[in-house]
């Protein structure tokens, strides 16, 4: 019996020793055969180069074409922040073909040359020398930090939920400004075609946007100052128009909602 048992000992210790360079040599094929070096690239909004892509998958270490690739067709994806959908095809072992449904950035700010664009939490997505079409600028923020792929930091704690209130509203009614002030009481304005729009606090933001759109297609002729800061019972706001002139009256725009 004992004999038995030794031979059996020394069969399984033969197998392990056999097993063990096996394991390790798949290994390492699986880390260094697959390391992801290249990336090909295409979306419906195109506002980022495969070369963007390949940074933020490096800045979050996402590094091997294998893994990428399995976790993906099984439905456990990486979160990537860049896009809302995305497939992953693989090329060769080291490159992967990514197809995907980009999240829109919303607006932008501008530090010296620089112009830092953002997502709908606001964390900085894209950097580049050139000013961006089509989102507003961000103005008035205290910004302490700015950098890839985090939330901006600014100095007043109001100022991002605000701004990500301000786009959600925006989304919901389609609006497009031109340009996004939250200034150090964390008061919004928001510039669109001619008129200056003071919506004051965070507070009661849907509301004032709901009512906005709604006057929106006669207070778009004016050029002035529409005083939003206060929800409205009645539906109107008082629009400080823009003379040629250094004269300037009051007029009270309502909307026609009914």
């Amino acid at each position: 019996m004992k004999r038995k048992k030794k031979r059996k000992l020394k069969k399984s210790v033969k197998k392990l020793l056999i097993l063990i360079p096996i394991i390790a040599v798949i290994a390492i094929v699986c880390i260094y055969g697959f390391a992801l070096k290249d990336v090909s690239y295409s979306s419906d909004l195109q506002q980022y180069s495969a070369e963007e892509v390949k940074a933020y998958l490096n800045a979050k270490k996402i590094d091997n074409t294998l893994l990428f690739w399995i976790k993906n067709k099984i439905g456990k994806s990486e979160n990537i922040d860049l896009f809302e959908e995305y497939t992953v095809k693989m090329q060769n072992p080291m490159k992967v073909k990514i197809i995907s449904y980009e999240k829109k950035l919303k607006g932008y700010i501008k530090i010296y040359n620089s112009f830092y664009q953002v997502d709908e939490d606001g964390k900085v997505l894209k950097i580049t020398a050139v000013k961006p079409k089509d989102i507003p600028i961000i103005t008035g923020l205290d910004i302490k930090k700015a950098s890839m792929y985090n939330v901006l930091e600014t100095g007043n704690k109001g100022d991002i939920p605000a701004l990500t209130n301000m786009f959600k509203e925006l989304d919901a009614y389609k609006l497009k400004p031109k340009k996004i002030d939250i200034n150090r009481n964390c008061e919004i304005t928001m510039y669109i075609k001619d008129l200056k729009v003071q919506l004051g606090k965070n507070n009661n933001l849907d509301k004032k946007l709901s009512d906005f759109n709604d006057l929106y297609k006669n207070a778009s002729k004016y050029k002035g100052t529409l005083n939003m800061k206060w929800v409205s019972t009645d539906g109107s706001y008082t629009l400080k128009k823009e003379q040629e002139t250094t004269k300037s009256k009051n007029t009270k725009t309502k909307n026609n909602k009914k």
